[in-house]
């Protein structure tokens, strides 16, 4: 249907918006205004504005501008000179399009037609997925087909004034003895580079139902990264999963930053009590510098192998947090979930965490409690989460959490551990290569995408492919029955879009065909980043940090002449993050003191440091301090009280615009690989 319709004489502008469903990849267009379908060019997006302008004024046109509707994804302009009165233009495209599986059901969701009200369509469905197909529904109207994995039916009238949805029922392969919880559909093609490309569709079935333990370990970060209102959000999360379980549930808790604080000498029921010790422990008051969340996991693994037979046989281990946990080396991630597999043959040298716990089962739930407007979660940091709620025997599930979400969150994360917990690390692959297709799948969900996948030598045909996971900390494969099809219909890849931009111009006509490209959820929601600046970190540091480090150096022994005498300088690094100071380190020391280097290092996680609002960046300041005993010449007078009578000046220049070469500028990095600016990103 083209509305817009605009004439001048015997010219007319046809224009037509078309919804093609999520993720679809337009194939193919042709335009027949006389009797021949011409096809249009692919030509950049600027330039083929310019010439479709062009080319509908020297037809008598002046291109108008329309609005799109709201599930528009291509625009197609037909600008042409009329040969007859009421002269039909037809459009014809082909397009590609990714199936989601939901509760072993494929499916295609298409848009409601922009213009409507429109006539009703006719619809037949094809299908020939390699696989049994016990019925097709088009539009909520079903159709039984005869078995096999080929079926053909037709709809002769579909209103498609409101979305509607062609799906397809599928059925277990009896050939297969234990039945998986994963229900795929896959197709490959044999690109002309000579690589493989698979398109796949899955969808991840609850498993068999299990009840969850009676014992509940909570692992609570109580950073300063994780604020008032992330402190409360957690102790909110907390009380609701145990006012889910059954009064008999058994609990403890475990809080960390830099150090660790248990909550009871033996684990508790949820009396009110209980409850309200929890409470007492989480306020704002308790929140300190540095998150070690590696510590965290050995303290937690020690402390159910030494109570084994308090927390066993199964325990569920909840670890809340702000997410801000630092992200583990691809060797930690790998020993994480080695230990928790129960494998025994870890590298050499590799970190234990939460380990082997003889007598006790674990399930595990990764939860990162934000703020409403707080960015979200960086990828590293929740493939640190993964790894560690994959190494769960139980099972495992991670989630991100607004605040605003907590009410719906927790529930849903128990009912997904009652059903097997998350499948982590979702990889297609053949023989010779494998790609990641999802991070986490959760029970119920499900994941699409196209992954190219390299082969060696000179294969043809099919490739056997199958899909693993991790799951229950057991890697799993189930392979895939895969159906030939044309490589132009997954040229799109992951990066799947609507159309490029086409052109078509000719002596009485001119076509030219756009995606309807609007802003992300992120532009339209993103606020201030959030700076800090340079002065506030030189501030707060000279300010906070001055006296500490200056008792750190009168605090000295002064057994010998050297040590009365003492000078030397150290080069001491602090990073911030979320208003925190996560860590604190001696990058140079010429004091060969270790006990004054330690003491500049727990001074610094004494600091109350500024944070900046929805930034999650990290800044690394660099404090480089210089100490001498006091010289005649820099004699200060006794009265001033900035200076000490043993120490000459502990940071020189520290208010000063630019450094003094005899004595260096405290903080000066702000952990940004740009050149020197007066904002420092947080």
């Amino acid at each position: 249907m083209l509305p817009g319709v605009r004439r001048a004489g015997d010219a007319r502008e046809d224009i037509l918006d078309l919804s093609l469903p999520p993720e679809a990849h337009l194939l193919d267009m042709a335009v027949d205004a006389s009797g021949r379908f011409e096809t249009p060019l692919r030509v950049p997006g600027a330039r083929a504005r310019d010439g479709y302008v062009e080319a509908a004024r020297a037809l008598g046109l002046t291109p108008r501008a329309l609005s799109f509707d709201d599930e528009a994804t291509l625009r197609v302009r037909v600008a042409l000179k009329q040969q007859k009165p009421n002269q039909n233009t037809v459009i014809r495209y082909q397009f590609s399009t990714l199936v989601h599986v939901v509760d072993r059901r494929a499916e295609i969701v298409f848009p409601a037609t922009p213009d409507a009200p429109s006539p009703p369509a006719r619809v037949t469905v094809r299908a020939d997925l390699g696989q049994e197909i016990a019925d097709i529904s088009i539009a909520g109207s079903a159709h039984a087909v005869a078995r096999g994995g080929r079926a053909t039916v037709m709809e002769p009238s579909v209103s498609t004034d409101h979305r509607w949805t062609v799906s397809l029922g599928l059925e277990r392969d009896p050939s297969r003895p234990a039945p998986s919880r994963f229900t795929a559909l896959a197709a490959q093609a044999r690109t002309p580079a000579g690589s493989t490309s698979v398109a796949c569709a899955i969808g991840l079935s609850p498993g068999p139902p299990q009840p969850l333990p009676d014992r509940v370990l909570f692992v609570i970060d109580r950073s300063r990264s994780v604020g008032p209102g992330g402190l409360e959000a957690e102790r909110d999360v907390a009380k609701r999963i145990l006012l889910a379980l059954p009064p008999s549930t058994m609990f403890d808790a475990l809080f960390f930053d830099r150090a660790r604080a248990r909550l009871f000498p033996a684990p508790r029921t949820a009396t009110r009590q209980a409850l309200g010790a929890l409470e007492d422990e989480m306020v704002t008051a308790r929140l300190a510098n540095g998150t070690d969340l590696r510590a965290a996991l050995r303290a937690t693994g020690d402390l159910l192998r030494r109570e084994s037979a308090a927390f066993g046989p199964r325990t569920l281990v909840v670890i809340l947090s702000d997410g801000a946990v630092g992200a583990l080396s691809p060797a930690e991630a790998k020993d994480v979930m080695r230990v928790g597999a129960g494998v025994t043959t870890r590298p050499a040298g590799a970190k234990d965490f939460v380990g082997e716990v003889p007598g006790v089962d674990l399930m595990l739930a990764a939860l990162s409690i934000r703020p409403n407007d707080d960015p979200p979660v960086s990828p590293d940091e929740r493939r640190t989460l993964r790894a560690i709620a994959a190494s769960a025997t139980q099972g495992g599930v991670e989630r991100e959490i607004r605040v605003a979400d907590v009410e719906a969150a927790v529930p849903s994360a128990l009912d997904a551990l009652r059903a097997g917990g998350d499948v982590f690390a979702v990889r297609v692959g053949t023989r010779d290569a494998t790609e990641p297709l999802a991070p986490a799948i959760g029970p119920g969900g499900g994941a699409t995408g196209i992954v190219s996948l390299k082969s060696k030598g000179t294969t043809k045909g099919s490739v056997p492919a199958s899909l693993m996971a991790m799951s229950g900390a057991e890697a799993r494969s189930v392979p895939l029955h895969t159906v030939g099809v044309e490589a132009r219909w997954l040229s799109g890849g992951n990066e799947r879009t609507t159309a490029e931009t086409r052109l078509l111009v000719g002596p009485a006509l001119a076509a030219l065909v756009e995606p309807v490209i609007r802003p992300g959820p992120e532009a339209e929601t993103a606020g201030p980043s959030g700076y800090l600046e340079r002065s506030v970190v030189r501030d707060a540091l000279s300010l906070a940090f001055t006296p500490r480090a200056r008792a750190c150096y009168l605090n000295r022994t002064a057994a010998t002449p050297a040590d009365r005498d003492l000078a030397g300088r150290v080069r001491l690094a602090l990073d911030f993050v979320r208003g925190e100071v996560n860590d604190a380190r001696v990058e140079s020391s010429t004091l060969r003191r270790p006990a004054i280097e330690d003491c500049l290092r727990e001074g610094a996680f004494a600091l109350d440091v500024p944070r900046a609002y929805r930034n999650d960046e990290r800044v690394t300041a660099i404090l480089n301090l210089v100490f001498r005993a006091r010289t005649p010449e820099r004699q200060a007078p006794a009265t001033d009280p900035k200076v000490s009578h043993e120490i000459d000046l502990l940071v020189e220049g520290a208010l000063k615009p630019s450094p003094s070469p005899e004595a260096p500028v405290v903080p000066t990095d702000a952990g940004a690989p740009k050149a020197p600016t007066d904002a420092a990103r947080e």
